[in-house]
């Protein structure tokens, strides 16, 4: 191989990387879709929000430096609520101030708002507007009972929710600090959970790749023995496949979610470990003559390489097979991200260290003598291995035995954020001040145009109330008796519901005509146009997903003794559909990635010793799994990766040191023979390529996502089993092969 073969092809591979690379600026994060748009539980979630909620709700909690009930207090809040009306994107504010009232002008009755009825006269003062505020339904939901925590529900515009979200965020601060409000306010609701997420997910991604750049970069340094020329090739290599990996993910339209922050990381780490069993051959070939030593270093790695890549690829891409969104697309990208990775690995590890060192003339080989090694090599022989091989399937056997206490959690709260994070304060303050930050919905529906404006319909919504009332979890319940209750209180003075069709129609008309500028419209929160569909919301706090599938169930068990046409959704539940999937998903994609990586072995090492690479795999995929049961971990959007990531990644290592072993076996020598001259040449990068894996997802540690430090402490744990089954357990096992039937051929 000539100088200007090797540069031309280096060249042209690294131009294709650029290429692909280059699309890395429009990469977006967004973390809202969760679910396939035919998805039922989708379809039944996007059918509530455009009929009942016309948009997200963001509710900014403001901690007052007193009650609000002062005229100076409240002119400075009435003064920030204006303005807040006149950021783009927000449709319409829920408030003390912009609450909604019913009032007697003298001539007739009106609905105004809070705000507008004070500064008119019908309020006659504070004290007067504290009364008809603590009348309302409002109280004790926009305002505690100590009247120094106000929440305002901001409507966002449905139709850009993505965009404005951070925006609006950035201009409320603004408005915050400039009208002297409050040195404490917290973002709640549906929208600030998904604005948190994909603010940490932007944050970790520039802080992860950075901190994972400079540990990597440390580790090469280490690992290449001090040597600029071969650190900065393998930087080079890890740069391009880590570049491209983000290119691919803008090509396929996907977008960076907290799942796919994984992917650069791990193909950073791929990337190396390729790269150094690349490295640790070349350098022991180092006696052979320039050419030859070249050649034999592509003929022993291209397809030891090619096969842990394969399998890594599997393990991650078997994701693809998932019905939750952002885990399907983690397992398009990082599938095709690792297998670009390979060729660009290989190029540039070929080309750059025949360019950097295949003219230097060749050397007599030191010989390293490590004493762990030879501990090992002592291990697997004998009474010793056959210890060894009970206790690997002891621990194996007890680990998975855990696996009967595994249960799943999808709630956002716990699976992204940590308990002293300020989101989470946020959502514990309105669960015990105003109410509960959770809901759940149920949309009740008749075949017949108007069926709910009649009394009978109304008074089987008031059942239903009550009987949801009853139930543990549940704190309040809105439906459109509150309005028609505020209305017939006007009418006749009395706190009762109307008891016959003319009055709720008349009740039902006055709502429909007499909005203003300044009202919203009451009933659209809970009725559709026309009178066929009716919402009831049930306020809780939030819920845990087993809290959560027990309300689900209740609520269920009682609207079925009432009808059967109707349907429990919400964003919680839209959410917490995706339970069912994370199981679902963890066993298609672990079968699915059995089944190919059992495959690959037995083409490639034939049915026995591919057998026993493939036992030896399912030891680390066992004890890492049993040990997030073991634990009282659930299994969340990020637990369910650990499988077929630990198998992916810990089968490179079986992988080299089966095909070393077979090499040696066709060459005549013997079991043991070929067993210690498998640990010799493998054991080394094993352990270097473990650690690099191990200090790679530690990076991942270091994320404010829960999600991400689970998984990496899990993953490391798996590694770290991977490493011991590769060099104590599989070698043993090898060692119980032998009879007369093992000729490796």
């Amino acid at each position: 191989m000539n100088r200007s073969y090797s540069l031309g092809l280096l060249g042209l591979w690294l131009s294709a990387v650029l290429v692909v690379g280059g699309q890395v600026s429009g990469i977006r994060f967004d973390n809202d879709t969760w679910l396939r748009e035919d998805d039922p539980r989708r379809v039944q979630f996007d059918m509530f929000s455009q009929e009942f909620q016309g948009g997200e709700v963001l509710l900014v909690l403001l901690q007052l430096d007193g009650p609000l009930f002062e005229e100076e207090r409240w002119q400075r809040l009435y003064r920030f609520e204006t303005a807040l009306k006149g950021i783009e994107g927000v449709s319409s504010i829920e408030s003390p101030i912009y609450g909604t009232v019913i009032i007697d002008s003298g001539e007739s009755l009106e609905i105004r708002s809070f705000q507008d009825a004070y500064q008119r006269g019908f309020i006659k003062d504070m004290a007067d507007y504290r009364r008809v505020f603590g009348e309302s339904p409002y109280a004790h939901k926009l305002l505690s009972a100590d009247e120094t925590m106000v929440a305002l529900s901001l409507r966002l515009d449905s139709h850009r929710q993505g965009v404005l979200r951070e925006r609006i965020a950035g201009k409320i601060d603004d408005l915050i600090a400039e009208h002297g409000l409050t040195d404490n306010a917290y973002y709640v609701g549906d929208a600030a959970l998904k604005r948190a997420l994909d603010q940490a997910t932007a944050r970790d991604l520039v802080m992860l790749l950075s901190f994972a750049a400079l540990v990597l970069l440390v580790f090469l340094f280490w690992a290449c023995g001090g040597s600029w020329r071969r650190t900065l090739l393998m930087a080079a290599c890890t740069c391009a496949a880590v570049l491209s990996s983000l290119g691919w993910m803008v090509i396929f339209g996907h977008v960076m979610t907290a799942v796919s922050l994984m992917i650069p990381v791990l193909v950073a780490v791929i990337a190396i470990a390729d790269g150094l069993h690349i490295l640790s051959r070349w350098s022991g070939l180092a006696h052979l003559e320039p050419q030859e030593r070249f050649r034999t270093m592509v003929q022993e790695t291209w397809l030891p390489c090619l096969s842990a890549s394969l399998t890594s690829a599997i393990g991650l891409g078997s994701f693809v097979l998932s019905a939750i969104v952002p885990l399907q697309t983690f397992g398009i990208d990082s599938f095709v991200s690792i297998l670009w990775a390979y060729p660009t690995i290989v190029i540039v590890m070929w080309c750059g260290l025949w360019l950097i060192e295949g003219q230097v003339p060749h050397q007599q080989q030191q010989s390293r003598s490590h004493r762990w090694i030879d501990w090992l090599k002592e291990q697997t022989v004998g009474q010793k291995a056959r210890r060894w091989v009970r206790a690997f399937a002891f621990v194996g056997v007890f680990m998975v035995s855990g696996l009967s206490m595994i249960y799943t959690e999808t709630s956002f709260l716990s699976v992204f954020f940590e308990k002293e994070s300020r989101l989470r304060q946020g959502f514990d303050l309105v669960d015990k001040n105003l109410g509960g930050s959770g809901r759940v919905d149920v949309v009740l529906a008749r075949d017949e145009v108007e069926a709910y404006r009649t009394i009978k319909a109304l008074q089987g919504i008031e059942r239903l109330n009550e009987t949801y009332r009853d139930l543990p979890l549940v704190h309040d319940v809105e439906s459109y008796l509150i309005p028609v209750e505020m209305v017939h209180r006007a009418f006749s003075g009395k706190a009762s519901l109307p008891s016959d069709d003319e009055q709720l129609g008349q009740e039902l008309l006055f709502l429909e005509f007499s909005r203003s500028e300044s009202t919203r419209d009451v009933l659209a929160d809970y009725m559709d146009f026309d009178y066929r569909k009716a919402r009831v919301s049930l306020q809780t706090p939030s819920l845990e997903s087993n809290e959560l599938a027990t309300l689900i169930s209740q609520v269920e068990e009682q609207t079925r003794r009432k009808t059967d046409d109707f349907i429990v959704t919400g964003f919680g539940v839209y959410i917490h559909t995706l339970n069912d999937y994370v199981l679902k998903t963890q066993v298609e994609s672990l079968l699915l990635t059995l089944f190919l990586i059992a495959v690959l072995f037995s083409l490639q090492f034939g049915f026995r010793l591919g057998g026993a690479g493939f036992i030896a795999n399912l030891l680390p995929l066992a004890s890492t799994l049993g040990l997030v049961s073991w634990l009282g971990y659930p299994y969340d959007f990020a637990t369910v990766l650990i499988a077929g990531i630990t198998l992916g990644l810990s089968v490179d290592d079986t992988i080299h040191l089966l095909h070393h072993y077979r090499h040696k076996r066709k060459q005549g020598a013997s079991v043991d023979e070929a067993r210690q001259h498998a640990l010799t040449v493998t054991a080394y990068p094993i352990a270097w390529t473990s650690g690099l894996f191990c200090c790679g997802l530690a990076v991942l540690s270091l994320s404010e996502l829960v999600i991400l430090q689970r998984f990496a402490s899990f993953t490391i744990f798996g590694l770290v089993m991977a490493f011991f089954v590769s060099v104590l357990f599989l070698p043993a096992l090898l060692g119980r092969l032998r009879d007369k039937k093992d000729k490796i051929t």
